[in-house]
């Protein structure tokens, strides 16, 4: 599988971003109001032990405070997968505690880094794996995801690092046995997830539409199909439709999709130059040639990706590839209905001036 959608039960969405920056600052203004009364200054004499610097002390206050306030905001979205979060604060708290107890001389730094270790990097290598692993990096983004899981040891997080790492495999056949041997003991939820990613490891986009369905989660997996059954009508509507709305890199993908499926050649390139310049070459040049095919032009895309399948080790992309690279080009764009076509230009009319060569 060459890219996967971001698992959403394991990524914080925007709204939960904003609100855990909010959280943060009411944190601030707490522990600045409080922290006099709890830790009052003491003057240093013969027989009185030094205070703890007010620095640590604060430090340490305004990560329990904030891990305290995190607790109740994910406590009240209660959802699949967010157990293992609350966890990570919980202890992210009592090693505050601890250290404010045990430690008061390091106690900011203590709790800071169980902060920083527990919560901020396992969520930056997530977004990190999430990036590499659109832009066609697996063992990158395979890679960030295990260093995140170590950190953050829930089962999704053990699941979509297996999911990654059997990813990077070459072959189709090992690829396939990768995910059989993690079907035992998985949920219902996970075991869709396996069934999309070895349909799609075999070129079988029906197979991977059939498991996608109706399943929020999947939607990624879903508009691909869509795009690459050819079916465009109903690629641009589902992408049109994605509610709530995805962040970042992952609309900006999904565009990329919709608008390659429509044959929407500048539009494609204003966003493979821009906002997705990151993508690997082989992956850039994929969506170019269905760019190209879909609009009924017979470019230099069409030599580059012969090329890359040519010397692609990855058998599942080096498929596709062929499979596009066989079929007859159209002689026009695709006729669209006009909701589809009003859906491309709110696309259109969100990237700005096209580039035009």
């Amino acid at each position: 599988m060459s890219e996967t959608t971001r698992p959403r039960e394991t990524a914080a969405d925007s709204s939960s971003a904003n609100a855990l920056v909010v959280i943060f600052f009411i944190a601030v203004g707490i522990v600045l109001v409080f922290s006099p009364i709890l830790y009052p200054p003491a003057g240093a004499g013969p027989g009185k032990p030094l205070p703890p610097p007010a620095i640590e002390t604060f430090a340490a206050l305004l990560v329990m405070t904030y891990a305290v306030f995190a607790i109740v905001w994910r406590a009240w979205r209660t959802m699949r997968g967010r157990i293992g979060e609350i966890v990570a604060y919980v202890v992210v708290f009592a090693i505050g505690a601890a250290a404010l107890w045990g430690l008061p001389q390091w106690s900011g730094l203590v709790a800071a880094g169980a902060l920083v270790a527990l919560i901020f990097a396992p969520n930056w290598l997530v977004t990190l794996a999430h990036r590499q692993s659109t832009a066609g990096w697996r063992r990158r983004a395979a890679v960030a995801w295990r260093l995140a899981s170590w950190l953050h040891p829930t089962r999704a997080m053990r699941f979509y690092a297996a999911l990654l790492r059997a990813g990077t495999l070459t072959s189709t056949d090992a690829e396939v046995a990768a995910y059989a041997s993690m079907r035992p003991g998985a949920t219902p939820h996970e075991l869709r997830i396996l069934d999309c990613a070895t349909a799609w490891a075999q070129d079988d986009w029906t197979g991977v539409l059939d498991h996608s369905r109706d399943v929020p989660e999947l939607k990624g997996y879903e508009i691909r199909a869509l795009a690459e059954l050819g079916r465009v009508e109903e690629t641009i509507a589902a992408v049109a439709a994605v509610a709530p709305k995805p962040p970042g890199r992952e609309l900006d993908h999904c565009w990329l999709i919709a608008l390659a499926s429509a044959g929407r050649v500048d539009c494609v390139r204003t966003l493979l130059q821009g906002k997705l310049r990151f993508l690997r070459p082989d992956v850039a040049t994929y969506w170019s040639f269905i760019a190209a095919t879909a609009a009924g032009l017979s470019d230099d895309s069409r030599l580059a990706l012969a090329d890359y399948a040519r010397q692609s080790d990855d058998e599942s992309f080096r498929r596709a590839a062929q499979r596009h690279l066989a079929a007859a080009v159209p002689s026009a764009r695709p006729a669209l209905s006009p909701a589809a076509v009003a859906a491309l230009a709110e696309i259109e009319a969100a990237l700005g001036p096209p580039r035009r060569r």
